[in-house]
């Protein structure tokens, strides 16, 4: 239930939705993240209990990490109607937070990595025509991947001038500080000698969104190897 200028009425997810992503927008926070925590734009809020809460978000139907998340977002959701007294009460205020227990991400293996390369090299010889230029960058960006540590779409979203040599900026420390990883030899040679997509990114246009792009290499990769 929701007040308004000392009235009850009830007010849409989606209105409640738009209302949130403008302050997301304005605290720099993603359109998606705000997004996520509404669930059906058909429904309505009114003074749900928790149990209706972490079902209508699926939180007992996900991992423990993806539904911390999920529960960091329904909360910063709720705070922001709670401020602007559309609810009397955040009722996800009070739901603990689920056990994570992170398990390290270990890099492939030397015989692992030798395997994906053939693959790579497999797919560009079996490809067509036309999906000869794209399988040729695979490589580089399997590399990439592996010797920088970056995600997919941030190396999709690469662009040519962060390679200084035989270092790669990640990014720039609030500071002001630049925060280089450097790489191997061959990794460089690969990005050097690959013909990048745009002249300003290794493996993006810049003309459509970094989310499709990253999709489309994504699939393309999975794919090859």
């Amino acid at each position: 239930m929701f007040i308004f200028e000392g009235k009850a009425i009830l007010r849409s997810v989606r209105d409640l939705c738009e209302a949130s992503c403008i302050n997301c927008r304005r605290t720099n926070w993603k359109r998606r993240a705000s997004t996520t925590v509404c669930g059906d734009e058909s429904a309505y809020f009114s003074g749900d209990s928790q149990d209706d809460l972490v079902s209508a978000q699926g939180l007992r139907m996900t991992t423990h990490l993806a539904a911390l998340k999920k529960l960091e977002r329904l909360r910063t959701f709720l705070r922001f109607a709670l401020a602007n007294k559309w609810i009397k009460k955040n009722p996800a205020a009070e739901i603990k937070n689920p056990r994570v227990h992170a398990q390290p991400t270990l890099p492939f293996t030397h015989e692992e990595m030798i395997r994906i390369l053939k693959a790579c090299d497999d797919s560009y010889e079996e490809s067509g025509k036309t999906g000869k230029a794209n399988m040729l960058r695979i490589r580089p960006l399997v590399l990439m991947l592996r010797y920088s540590g970056m995600r997919i779409g941030d190396a999709v979203g690469c662009a040519v001038e962060r390679l200084n040599g035989t270092k790669l900026l990640l990014y720039t420390q609030k500071t002001g500080v630049p925060v280089y990883c450097p790489l191997p030899d061959f990794v460089v040679s690969a990005l050097e000698e690959m013909v990048p997509t745009s002249e300003r990114y290794f493996l993006w246009t810049g003309g459509s969104k970094l989310q499709t792009a990253t999709g489309d290499w994504q699939g393309q990769t999975e794919k090859a190897i």
